[in-house]
């Protein structure tokens, strides 16, 4: 995982008001929250934002990988408790969709959804807020390969019409794939539109977004599509048919995965109600002493390193060689003034390594810089970048 950078718009909106239980046992007022300003608010008018926990390889483990068993909701349970008492607010909840489309072209919109209601149901019960997010991993069944037809990644564009490249291609099998996507985001916003502990729709983790000088013939109907972002034109689909159900719901669009040294910004969202993802892995990732070396080129290199991701070893903080705090404050440089001209920043990951140093330093300038939500990278007991004792300073900078 390495930086992505996106922006977003932002507008005026109205919510429900509605009830649920809080971690204290007392019932309280809340709305949906929505975008104005520039910034999350209730419909009260305080300010809210997203920032917890992301909820992924522990949740993948409990669903168990290949469905072959009954998923362990007591321990889904425990889990969400756990989160809970460390103190997060928000839960960026992953949902694989190889598992719900073993056979291409066969999504189970029911189990999934089903999955979504019960994780619902667990975190209004601890008091807590979530943010559905669909992703995708390219194996099934144990590391048994299946086609990648989600990604899009780096090869030539329209190579070969029937590749998978999800946005890409103008292929009968690509086409199909689109067409499951919007009906499931379509699906999911149906049965929740009026579910207030959902912050959040998550379109789909970290997808690759380049730019391409021609445009798939599929993207010429859509309206206001971005001929060299196909991807736009994709979530343009999505976001109507989550509108077309009236539901106001916050959506989140990770814009770019990888792409990010000379790129071209897509023109944002024209949906008043949309967060743009910044999945921020500079300088710890791995453990306390590995991190990526990678840079917006608009910022610059840190010094004496080349800003094309190579693996770089280095203690944090070390002031010497710019690895610290100051050197990630200008990481956020090019945000902070995206933030400023009406564009929410959400930061969806941090982290993934023990480094506290290197942890609260991100956690401490997203709240100084006043992003609309951070969630870290992440809670999973059994390992040590998800351990209490890494998780528990981090907790201490949640808004």
């Amino acid at each position: 995982m390495l930086l992505v950078l996106v922006l977003a718009s932002a507008s005026q909106a109205h919510a429900d008001s509605l009830v649920v239980r809080r971690r204290n046992s007392q019932s309280q007022s809340i709305s949906f929250m929505q975008i104005a300003g520039g910034n999350i608010v209730k419909q009260d008018g305080t300010q809210a934002y997203l920032d917890g926990l992301n909820y992924k390889d522990q949740f993948k483990s409990r669903l168990n990988e290949d469905m072959s068993k009954t998923a362990d909701w007591k321990g889904i349970q425990d889990d969400f408790g756990g989160m809970a008492s460390l103190g997060a607010k928000t839960i960026r909840v992953w949902f694989n969709w190889i598992y719900y489309e073993p056979t291409p072209g066969q999504l189970d919109h029911d189990q999934m959804t089903s999955h979504m209601q019960k994780v619902v149901d667990i975190a209004k019960a601890n008091g807590l807020f979530i943010v559905i997010t669909i992703y995708v991993k390219n194996v099934w069944n144990k590391g048994a390969p299946v086609a990648n037809w989600l990604q899009a990644d780096a090869t030539s564009a329209k190579t070969d019409p029937d590749d998978p490249n999800f946005w890409l291609n103008d292929g009968d099998f690509p086409g199909q794939q689109r067409a499951l996507f919007v009906n499931l985001w379509s699906r999911i916003s149906s049965q929740f539109k009026n579910e207030p502990t959902i912050a959040a729709y998550d379109l789909i983790n970290e997808p690759f977004n380049k730019y391409y000088d021609q445009q798939p013939s599929w993207v010429q109907g859509v309206p206001d599509s971005d001929p060299h972002y196909p991807l736009k034109s994709l979530y343009d689909l999505a976001l109507s048919a989550v509108r077309a159900n009236g539901d106001n719901h916050i959506v989140i669009l990770d814009y770019n995965w990888v792409y990010t040294y000379d790129m071209v910004f897509p023109r944002p969202s024209s949906d008043g109600q949309v967060l743009y993802d910044v999945h921020f892995y500079n300088t710890a990732a791995g453990n306390s002493v590995q991190g990526w070396d990678v840079t917006q080129k608009s910022v610059g290199p840190w010094s004496g390193k080349a800003p094309t991701g190579e693996q770089v070893s280095y203690t944090y903080p070390d002031v010497t060689s710019a690895h610290d705090k100051t050197a990630l404050r200008s990481r956020f440089t090019f945000l902070v003034n995206a933030q400023l001209g009406g564009y929410p920043i959400y930061i969806g990951e941090f982290g993934l390594t023990e480094n506290t140093s290197y942890n609260t330093d991100v956690a401490s300038l997203v709240v100084e810089l006043g992003f609309a939500g951070l969630t870290y990278f992440e809670y999973c007991s059994d390992e040590t970048i998800g351990a209490v004792q890494v998780l528990t300073p981090i907790m201490a900078f949640i808004r």
